[in-house]
């Protein structure tokens, strides 16, 4: 049976590793794997802590299938619109067994009902080429307003 949640940080350990998994990292070294284990609890306890993210997964008895990263922004006031927040979909790890529509439409409809009992105004993403479809049947439309630079490393 699917279970849809909040993330708390005890899952820290296997969202870390759903995301490796999702990055098609090799198996990393005793102490990488430390390293990386300890980076991602410290993300995930300030963004948890922080209330400005949410972090929505999906599993079953076994395991988690999928996680959902989500960031909240408020936008400046405006005075002839709604300035409601703006939510960010910023990640999304999924195993293959996830990519269906028993497990992603009903946890994007919590993550959308969520947002809505939360006030936000809009979900933005930049969505993975196999999800798309479910992102389509749930109303999200490409919008060609937004622009992207890549900002490489010095």
């Amino acid at each position: 049976m699917l279970t849809i949640r909040h993330a708390t940080f005890k899952d820290s350990s296997a969202l870390a590793d759903l995301h490796l998994r999702q990055l098609g990292q090799p198996a990393l070294s005793d102490g990488d794997a430390n390293h990386y284990q300890t980076a991602f609890a410290t993300f995930l306890d300030r963004a948890l802590s922080g209330g400005n993210w949410t972090v929505w997964v999906a599993g079953d008895e076994q395991q988690l299938l999928l996680a959902l990263y989500l960031v909240m922004l408020r936008r400046l006031p405006h005075p002839t619109r709604r300035d409601a927040p703006v939510g960010i979909l910023t990640q999304l790890d999924a195993l293959p067994a996830a990519l269906d529509e028993s497990v992603m439409l009903p946890v994007l409809r919590n993550l959308i009902n969520w947002c809505r009992s939360q006030g936000l105004g809009m979900i933005h993403i930049s969505p993975w080429l196999p999800v798309l479809p479910f992102y389509q049947k749930l109303g999200f439309q490409r919008c060609d307003r937004a622009l992207l630079l890549e900002l490489e490393r010095e």
